[in-house]
């Protein structure tokens, strides 16, 4: 089971793909099966965020072994959060997959840079308002 990891804003955001011959962070429309996240999620647009891995499972510091892949997803994912924010309100809900529509375990409010620093946002059912 891998780690999803959604991002949810009052605009649409560049998409960016994932190609298994560069793998890195990835930014990709809401799949079927986490339309769920929505209940959580209400803002306009959702995106399926990944790392490295192709999911969130490469944000997790103990992810993948390789801890510069992984510092360098999340600094990837930082760097996005904060260009989104220029735009809007910008939210982020973690869950496992199949996982998406249950209620958030924890609310959290974290700065972008605090994605790459904390690891307490990659906890199962964690809902984090993005802060400035």
């Amino acid at each position: 089971m891998c780690l999803g990891v959604y991002l949810a804003s009052d605009v649409s955001l560049d998409l960016i793909p994932f190609r298994s011959s560069a793998p890195s962070f990835n930014v990709t429309d809401l799949e079927p099966f986490a339309a769920s996240v929505r209940q959580i999620l209400t803002r306009e647009f959702v995106y399926s965020l990944g790392a490295h891995t192709q999911c969130g499972c490469g944000f997790m510091p103990d992810g993948d072994g390789a801890p510069e892949r992984v510092a360098e997803s999340r600094r990837e994912l930082s760097t996005y959060v904060a260009r989104a924010m220029t735009a809007g309100t910008v939210d982020l809900y973690t869950c496992w997959n199949g996982d998406a529509g249950t209620k958030p375990t924890q609310v959290l409010e974290l700065s972008p840079d605090e994605l790459q620093s904390q690891d307490h946002w990659l906890i199962e059912g964690s809902l984090v308002r993005v802060r400035s």
